[in-house]
């Protein structure tokens, strides 16, 4: 991917969580770049987004990976998810911005194997005894993804600090809201 272009895909992400419905003139301005120069690589907001999709989901996959949930112990793989958790809190406010992303049938199926790697490591931290087995496993991914987003959100505000929102997070997943003793 060209520098120019992933300098436009990283401006336009803070940019469309903050206004989903954000002119390619305020995600060109965000860049600092013109207009025009904005439409040479992204002739339409359409293409811009599915471009950002694409990014994120990448990012997203990377991150499941780097994480091992599959073979590392389930608190260390955890915490390595917890701590690269931007792309997870991108993938939602990505999908939800047009509804043509979810016509995409790969873009679909890229999204539902993250949701299904997930989805496989919370029952695997269930059937290990790390969470609560009657808690779905499908409600956990959608909780991390949720956090994930609301600490994206509280970071790009200055409300949370960047290196605060992975223990956050990672308290929250394991322990909730519950007051500590």
């Amino acid at each position: 991917m060209s520098t120019m272009r992933e300098t436009i895909l990283a401006a336009a992400t803070p940019v469309l969580a903050r206004d989903r419905g954000a002119s390619m003139q305020s995600i060109a301005q965000a860049a600092g770049i013109s207009r025009t120069s904005l439409t040479r690589l992204f002739p339409t907001r359409e293409t811009l987004v599915t471009a950002l999709a694409d990014r994120i989901h990448a990012r997203a996959a990377e991150a499941l990976d780097a994480a091992e949930l599959g073979t590392a112990d389930f608190q260390t793989a955890l915490t390595a998810l917890t701590n690269n958790f931007l792309p997870l809190a991108q993938i939602w406010g990505v999908l939800s911005l047009e509804p043509h992303l979810l016509s995409q049938p790969a873009l679909v199926a890229r999204a539902e194997d993250l949701m299904n790697r997930l989805d496989e490591f919370f029952a695997r931290g269930q059937r290990e005894g790390h969470i609560r087995p009657e808690l779905p496993p499908q409600w956990l991914s959608f909780t991390l993804f949720g956090l994930a987003e609301t600490a994206w959100y509280l970071v790009l505000d200055e409300q949370m600090g960047s290196r605060q929102a992975p223990d956050f997070l990672l308290s929250m997943i394991l322990h909730g809201a519950a007051k500590r003793d």
